[in-house]
């Protein structure tokens, strides 16, 4: 869950997560830190999982362990014939919990050290981040206007609305939410005429060109050679990474040989580093906006749209890679991913690769 919201959210939004994200991620781990050890007590069995009338204390094997549901969600048992690895002790089993709860305090802290927890909020419209929160008494009229309408929606409104009435309004504001956070990540999605945003000054319109809504940044050689990484890592380790082992001389032979699946790895990372190639070169810029014009050529080129292409694909990888290497591999393996080595690097050689094209997404292309 974690690495999902991380790589979907924290690290597109500008100019930074809000304050939001971080309270959900501090009462997800909290949850499940209670979850986990809620299901030590005697009451739940150690089979069935979470099973609390007819259990069966009977030692398991690893592979079965492995691939029943209380394993896949990570709500185990840290002691008895269920546990695995066996008789872990149950602060082993919460460590990780316990370090990013300090981590997020030791966060929460710098941030409001820093006023970023209070202060710094993110809008809809780009131009407007980061939006800093000011007293009401420094507020503009307009921004006094909107913020006793939003205050008199949630105090007088909202109450009186019927419970049908209320679902549809958090779905809307959840559906408006995520719909602007997507065209915030486009590089040009607003008319070049713009009222202006800052209320505190007297112009009433300003002229924006599309192409500056981001002015881009470059991390095509971070994206490019995480890929070739990969592809290397892949080219050499494939074999550990999906737990085939030689086990005797005609199994040797084959081990020492290309998969159909590791050849097909292979030619999609070449692919990949392909099309990664391509949209940096085919990239729109402000020099070719401009003879685009001058030549009155169409204005629908695909070219322009050169992030929304890496948003989806990027949204379509990480999907693939979290349920491959995290689900489907170690259920296969009947081992967890982090008693694989190889298949734990490969992750984490993913997850670089994504940082680096979450930070293109964020800042789009130069």
């Amino acid at each position: 869950m974690l690495p999902i919201t991380a790589l979907f959210y924290a690290l597109l939004e500008n100019p930074m997560p809000s304050y939001k994200y971080w309270r959900f991620v501090t009462v997800y781990v909290l949850f499940a830190l209670t979850a986990k050890l809620v299901i030590q007590l005697p009451l739940f069995c150690s089979s069935p999982a979470f099973g609390v009338f007819n259990c069966n204390e009977d030692a398991l094997s690893e592979i079965a362990l492995v691939t029943r549901v209380d394993y896949l969600i990570g709500l185990t048992k840290f002691s008895g014939p269920a546990s695995y690895p066996r008789n872990v002790g149950i602060l082993p089993g919460v460590l990780w919990e316990i370090i990013i709860l300090v981590m997020l305090v030791n966060l929460k802290s710098y941030l409001i050290m820093t006023g970023q927890w209070h202060y710094v909020r993110t809008d809809s419209d780009i131009h407007c981040n980061p939006k800093f929160k000011p007293k009401f008494r420094q507020m503009t009229d307009g921004e006094k206007r909107n913020y006793l309408a939003e205050a008199d929606l949630w105090r007088r409104q909202y109450p009186n609305m019927s419970c049908w009435e209320k679902t549809k309004f958090r779905v809307s504001r959840v559906s408006k939410t995520c719909s602007d956070f997507f065209l915030k990540l486009q590089p040009r999605y607003m008319d070049k005429m713009q009222p202006n945003r800052d209320l505190r000054k007297e112009e009433t319109t300003k002229v924006f060109n599309p192409n500056e809504v981001k002015p881009g940044k470059d991390y095509f050689n971070g994206n490019f050679f995480s890929l070739f990484t990969i592809f290397v890592f892949v080219l050499l380790f494939q074999k550990y990474v999906t737990g085939t082992k030689a086990t005797d001389i005609s199994n040797a032979i084959n081990f020492d040989h290309f998969t159909v699946s590791q050849v097909i790895l292979l030619l999609t990372l070449m692919i990949l580093m392909m099309i990664e190639r391509m949209l940096y070169r085919t990239r729109k810029t402000q020099m070719s906006l401009s003879r685009l014009q001058s030549q009155q050529q169409d204005q629908s080129d695909w070219a322009k749209h050169t992030i929304t292409f890496k948003l989806i694909l990027y949204v379509l990888i990480v999907i693939y890679v979290h349920v491959y290497l995290g689900f489907y591999l170690p259920y296969e393996q009947g081992a967890k991913l982090s008693k694989n080595i190889a298949l734990l690097i490969n992750y984490l050689l993913w997850v670089c690769h994504f940082a680096f094209a979450s930070a293109q997404l964020k800042h789009g292309y130069p």
